[in-house]
């Protein structure tokens, strides 16, 4: 219907029309609620089409369908109906279809107003439940008053961050360093048959490592930027040119 509508009138069907398109398409497994959201995120991979169209970036193209080995999430639109944390904190009710009464285990208090829930698959084999909440903005520290020194940040290969203070910090190249892993287990993957169980089971050991070079990351940039964002008043950092720097090829991937 979208790419129907797309070729014959150049347009896309309106949020309101694919949500009604959406509708009575659950199963035994989905909630109703859920299959519904599906025109939200059809409607902002379209609108990000139709931006990256207007303004020539490269790189977006046409949405493309997911096959069921890529869909590893699922969204729970209405906090306290749909799905709500159970007063003992150990379980997190959710609609029968999926289980009704889950056993959780907690990271860390819920501040704010719940809005939604996001239940993503990790290939790790772990369900997370991902409560997106609504907080109030802080005002006890306002920009106004701070008196914090202001600071730049040069960011570069052979270091991670030089600052104007005369600072660095050391790249860990957490990619590098896995890299050796990595080639083995995507040789491996190569030489399994498509379809069979134990291209399956390459295919996650390879995914694995990636999620670990990738959690590695997240937590450095966490740890490097907090001390930066808890005493600095104005941080400047280069812009720079992405795009036109890994055109060089000897480069291309320490800038990537």
């Amino acid at each position: 219907m979208v790419k129907q509508q797309y070729e014959e009138q150049g347009t896309f069907p309106s949020k309101y029309d694919l949500e009604h398109a959406f509708k009575g398409h659950g199963s035994e497994q989905v909630p109703a609620t859920t299959v519904q959201l599906l025109a939200d995120r059809l409607t902002k991979s379209l609108k990000r089409f139709l931006t990256a169209k207007a303004n020539d970036i490269p790189g977006i193209g046409f949405p493309r369908f997911k096959q069921p080995n890529r869909w590893h999430s699922i969204q729970l639109r209405q906090y306290g109906k749909d799905v709500y944390l159970h007063e003992d904190q150990k379980h997190l009710m959710v609609p029968k279809k999926l289980g009704h009464f889950l056993k959780i285990k907690l990271h860390r208090p819920i501040e704010g107003t719940p809005k939604t829930v996001h239940l993503v698959h990790r290939v790790d084999g772990h369900w997370y439940a991902l409560i997106v909440c609504e907080t109030e903005p802080l005002t006890s520290h306002l920009p106004s008053g701070c008196h914090h020194p202001d600071i730049g940040i040069d960011v570069g290969l052979k270091s991670f961050l030089t600052d104007s203070e005369g600072n660095t910090v050391e790249n860990p190249r957490f990619y590098r360093n896995s890299q050796q892993t990595l080639r083995r287990k995507q040789r491996t993957l190569g030489r399994r048959k498509k379809g069979s169980h134990r291209r399956r089971k390459a295919a996650r050991s390879t995914a694995q490592t990636h999620l670990k070079i990738a959690r590695q990351r997240r937590d450095f940039h966490y740890k490097t930027a907090k001390p930066y964002a808890a005493h600095y008043h104005h941080i400047a950092v280069e812009d720079l040119q992405i795009t036109n720097m890994v055109q060089n090829h000897h480069l291309a991937f320490s800038v990537a």
